[in-house]
């Protein structure tokens, strides 16, 4: 075992991850979304790309709870963004069905036909606590950002959302405590060990390079 210096987890993983995070951010979808021009159509476009991430990354990470569950730790309450995506899509349209789970194996843009018989992409790869730690950090660090989001949503001309929020509005007020208790929980489970925290670093990047696919890199 390879001891690191305390307190370093979250700060390093925010740093090395910092050129793809920020990749996905200059994303034309992303830019879209926090223009105070956004329409409704390109808003519900921005969920359903979302859905599509979330449902993959989740749906990937709670097959594998058993990893965090042996330690003691709850992580699969923190699973919940799908539900939060469905009941927004719903909203804006009440005709929206949930797609069919084979409709995961999509490999490109929202608005690319899913391809059926390719195996369903995932967000990273090897097995283990460490990387499905990775890859955990991201999809928490999303509800940080959404608050920002949810602010310029609400200043937007259209008026966009109509009430479909709930997923940016993430834990709401518990939101800041939710990924400070996630912080300690690395700290103390990655932070005395080199090897597992270069795991856990390697499935955020490749959970980060995934989303930029999801999301409509070129």
């Amino acid at each position: 075992m390879t001891a690191m210096p305390a307190a370093n987890v979250m700060a390093r993983l925010r740093q090395d991850t910092a050129a793809l995070h920020d990749a996905i951010e200059a994303l034309p979808l992303m830019r879209r979304l926090v223009d105070p021009q956004l329409k409704r159509a390109e808003y519900l476009d921005v969920l359903r790309c979302f859905y599509r991430a979330n449902r993959i990354c989740e749906g990937h990470l709670l097959d594998r709870a058993r990893v965090w569950e042996s330690r003691g730790l709850d992580w699969s309450s923190r699973l919940n963004k799908t539900a939060w995506l469905e009941e927004d899509l719903r909203r804006l349209d009440p005709d929206w069905l949930p797609s069919p789970p084979d409709a995961q194996s999509i490999t490109a843009t929202c608005s690319t036909p899913a391809r059926y018989g390719e195996p369903a992409p995932v967000p990273y790869h090897d097995e283990g606590f460490a990387r499905a730690a990775g890859c955990l950090y991201v999809m928490e660090g999303a509800t940080l950002g959404s608050r920002v989001i949810l602010g310029l949503l609400g200043r937007a001309r259209e008026r966009p959302a109509a009430g479909a929020t709930r997923f940016f509005q993430g834990y709401g007020p518990m939101t800041g405590k939710r990924w400070a208790t996630l912080g300690r929980e690395l700290q103390s489970e990655l932070g005395q060990d080199e090897a597992e925290f270069s795991q856990a670093l390697v499935a955020a990047n490749e959970t980060y390079a995934f989303l930029r696919t999801i999301l409509g890199a070129p």
